[in-house]
């Protein structure tokens, strides 16, 4: 009776080790529950703090990161936001300065070939343009340096126009006067010493502000792509020599 008494208390025994056992387990599954939960709530929390920091004051443009934070534009705008204004300026003056150059040909008192040779003083600024439209449709490193290239086809313009300007209208042009505008419109009279005054100062201020936004332009790519190492700025391949025999 014993024999069979022990036989039967067995199998209870083992009943409540096995619940002994499995408790643990369910309150470490439930912790774990637990902390999973807590890990998705705290996730969007991280994700907005992200998108309040990338957010340019009162817009959800996205326009600066952890690379480009420390940096601005004017002191006070995030640096891709001013570059991005500065490339519409960039567009905006080309378009400007063509426009100018090209109502010049129904200027009777203005030789015919003077809008051909200024349009070609403008060829730089246009290429130029070409280069921020690519760095609208992509930001990668290519773009990045061809927007510093742009800046200094700019000032080449500006500056090769202001001096197109100046041996036109002191050497080549008939008149004393300078008439500016057309007939349809009517004339804005001006003495020479007045009209390459304000030539060469508009060209001076334009230089001066596209060598500000070539700053701008190189901070933003530096930031991005790292600074040109003075090795690879000063090293020269020289290029190899055929083989006669």
């Amino acid at each position: 009776m014993k024999e069979g008494g022990e036989g039967e208390e067995k199998p209870e025994g083992s009943e409540e080790v096995k619940k002994e056992e499995e408790e643990p387990l369910i309150e470490e599954s439930k912790k774990d529950e637990a902390e999973e939960e807590e890990t998705e709530e705290t996730r969007p929390n991280e994700e907005d703090k992200k998108l309040e920091q990338e957010m340019c004051c009162c817009c959800v443009c996205q326009c600066q990161d952890d690379i480009t934070r420390p940096h601005s534009c004017c002191g006070c705008f995030p640096i891709k936001c001013g570059l991005i204004t500065i490339g519409i300026i960039y567009l905006l003056t080309t378009v400007g300065l063509f426009t100018e150059v090209f109502y010049c040909l129904l200027n009777e008192y203005i030789h015919w070939w003077y809008v051909p040779v200024s349009l070609l003083c403008l060829v730089p600024l246009i290429v130029g343009c070409t280069f921020f439209i690519r760095f609208f449709t992509k930001d990668q490193e290519s773009t990045r340096t061809k927007i510093i290239a742009a800046m200094i086809l700019g000032i080449c313009s500006f500056s090769l126009l202001a001096i197109w300007n100046l041996c036109y209208f002191q050497w080549l042009y008939k008149y004393d006067i300078v008439y500016a505008g057309a007939d349809v419109v009517g004339y804005t009279l001006q003495t020479k010493k007045a009209f390459m005054a304000w030539s060469l100062f508009i060209a001076i201020a334009l230089d001066f502000t596209w060598a500000y936004f070539l700053c701008v332009a190189t901070t933003y790519s530096s930031a991005h792509d790292g600074a040109p190492k003075e090795e690879d700025m000063l090293e020269v391949k020289m290029p190899e020599m055929p083989k006669l025999w």
